[in-house]
């Protein structure tokens, strides 16, 4: 296994591996995002990494998991193209640039609106860590039905 998978694999264990590390991690996140979001940490580098970077990682383990396991993709509800090359990275790359201009509107106070840092440091965190639990989960009940060959 190539270096930067394996650290994205171990990286997907920490995050959401077990209940506890998912509640765990939700938990923090919710209270930093919330911290945040009312002004109680008005350090736009913590904005920063809770509303780009965190999110950037989990965006990233999220479409190596499904390119990972993309044998189960065709029984769920997402596209193919995600599942294969080149449609995986760039859906990532798609979702990151989203995530990077919005939060480049919100630090440059283009977009001064108070919901949009709620949802930039609370929301789409939360949203990225629960779908890449779920996703994990799925891939983890499919391994059990399916034993590699």
């Amino acid at each position: 296994m190539k270096p930067v998978l394996k650290f994205l694999v171990s990286l997907t264990q920490i995050a959401v591996g077990t209940a506890s590390n998912f509640a765990w991690n939700l938990c923090g996140l919710i209270i930093v995002g919330i911290l945040y979001s009312l002004g109680f940490m008005p350090v736009m580098a913590i904005g920063f990494l809770i509303g780009i970077i965190i999110p950037s990682v989990w965006i990233v383990c999220l479409y190596k998991v499904i390119l990972k396991h993309q044998e189960f993709i065709s029984d769920s509800n997402l596209p193919g193209w995600i599942a294969r090359e080149p449609g995986n990275t760039i859906s990532m790359l798609c979702d990151i640039a989203l995530l990077a201009a919005i939060w480049a509107g919100i630090a440059t106070n283009l977009l001064p609106f108070p919901w949009l840092h709620w949802l930039m440091a609370l929301v789409v965190p939360a949203m990225v860590l629960v779908v890449l639990r779920i996703l994990k989960n799925m891939a983890d009940i499919h391994n059990i039905k399916q034993p590699p060959q």
